[in-house]
């Protein structure tokens, strides 16, 4: 049986944001536009527990909360993990930029290793922390990655609450324009829905995907900016391990900005880097470095300063 696909529409709005018509934004705004980074809080459940938590709730009592009250699900490894951020990037990398990206490429870190103590830091940096999904273009070269990131509080991305979601995009003639609203929910979603439906039935749902396919651009997991790096040890201020972790940066090539450290119980600290602006691969070298040592209990917490 032959299939005429000539006149064949694909619409998704619901896929991304729930009920803020991101998709449809892209596809009408940008054309004459060129975009330069996409970002965005896309996931409801951890910016609800992520919302508690900068309330003063630890983790498990955060995502306790949010399954009572529906918002995540009874495993919620796809959404704390960070895979469905994951996702929903790798569809706006694909609308904003006509390159499709794999899931399995795109570095991806969650949630559930931030601690209250990460929180009590970014207070008195004036930050908060927010899960966001990034797709970025710098010298020819796409970087895409999910990673929870310190907010300062002068910025918009620090005011979402609850389960809702913003996005902002990044272009040449428009600059930085924000868009948010509920990000899921039955009518926020129904609403998405419902519109795609009417307008295939008008006739005026164009190309899925409109960007023709970059030739030249290439995928990097690599990207620059500041980091927090969050170290469990023994004898967390002493100068010996101060020491060791100076050595490890330094054979990593990232520069540390500040250090602060705070006894926790018995003769384990916490130990808290902060960077200059460096790669990404490089705070990846430290950590692991890091995690070698004897000294540090487990595998260190980093995230990047937006």
């Amino acid at each position: 049986m032959h299939i005429n696909t000539t006149f064949n529409r694909f619409a998704y709005e619901a896929a991304v944001c729930g009920g803020i018509p991101i998709i449809h934004t892209i596809h009408t705004t940008y054309p004459s536009d060129t975009i330069t980074h996409v970002s965005g809080i896309m996931n409801g459940t951890t910016n609800y527990i992520l919302c508690q938590m900068a309330s003063g709730l630890d983790y498990a009592d955060g995502l306790a909360e949010a399954q009572a009250k529906g918002y995540a699900e009874t495993d919620p490894t796809a959404d704390v993990e960070g895979h469905d951020v994951q996702a929903k990037i790798c569809i706006l990398a694909k609308l904003a930029y006509g390159k499709d990206v794999c899931m399995a490429l795109v570095p991806c870190m969650g949630i559930s290793q931030i601690r209250k103590v990460d929180f009590d830091y970014a207070r008195q940096t004036n930050c908060t922390i927010k899960l966001l999904g990034t797709a970025s273009v710098h010298d020819g070269k796409l970087a895409v990655y999910v990673t929870p990131t310190l907010i300062p509080t002068t910025n918009s991305f620090s005011t979402p609450s609850g389960p809702y979601n913003m996005v902002q995009i990044h272009s040449e003639n428009l600059g930085v324009c924000t868009y948010s609203g509920p990000g899921a929910g039955r009518f926020a979603t129904a609403n998405s829905v419902l519109n795609d439906l009417m307008m295939l039935g008008a006739g005026s749902m164009g190309d899925a995907f409109p960007s023709p396919l970059p030739a030249s651009l290439v995928l990097t997991s690599d990207y620059t900016a500041r980091f927090y790096i969050r170290i469990l040890c023994t004898n967390g201020g002493s100068a010996g391990v101060l020491a060791s972790v100076g050595k490890a940066a330094e054979q990593a090539l990232v520069v540390v900005h500040t250090v602060q450290n705070s006894q926790l119980t018995g003769a384990e600290g916490t130990l808290v880097l902060t960077t200059r602006e460096v790669c990404v691969s490089k705070v990846r070298v430290l950590v692991s470095l890091l995690e070698e040592m004897e000294i540090v209990k487990q595998r260190p917490v980093f995230m990047p300063f937006l």
